[in-house]
Formats: structure tokens, sequence, C-alpha cells
């Protein structure tokens, strides 16, 4: 695998983490906060993670894109600079 491949799959495993951590720990965040966790978990397990999987997951490839692109402008520019 890629080295981009694995900070992805790294990243993925975070927000993971984060969302489970959250999932079984609603008490130690603000009420409203709660109060709206508890809800969405009225829903069912694979309903709330699949949704927070998926948003995630856009935003992962979203956010990959983008700084390939950045990339793909500031490099040439950072090599010409420096000659």
């Amino acid at each position: 695998p890629t080295p981009s491949y694995n900070y992805a799959v790294y990243f993925t495993g975070v927000c993971l983490g984060v969302m489970s951590g959250v999932w079984r720990c609603p008490h130690h965040h603000g009420a409203e906060a709660a109060s709206i966790i508890l809800a969405r978990r009225q829903q069912g397990v694979v309903l709330f993670l699949g949704r927070r999987f998926g948003l995630g997951m856009l935003v992962v490839l979203g956010l990959r894109f983008l700084s390939k692109e950045l990339a793909k402008l500031v490099v040439p520019a950072v090599f010409k600079a420096l000659g």
C-alpha cells in the first residue's frame, strides 16, 4: 500500500474510535448534546454508526482531494522559487 493509504486508514480508525467513545459516554457531554446522542441511539446502532462513518468518509475523501490539488499548485511554485 501507498503511504497515503496508511494515513487514511489511521485517520478512519481514529474517527471511529472517537465516535464510539462519544456513543458509549454521553454523560460526559453537555445535557443538550447527550439528549441528541441518546435520541440517535434510539434509531439503532447500525444506522447511527453508518451515518457517522459515511459522513467521515466523505470528509476524509474531500480533504484528501483538496490537499492533492493544493499540493499540485504549491509544490511547483516552491521548487521554482528555490531555483
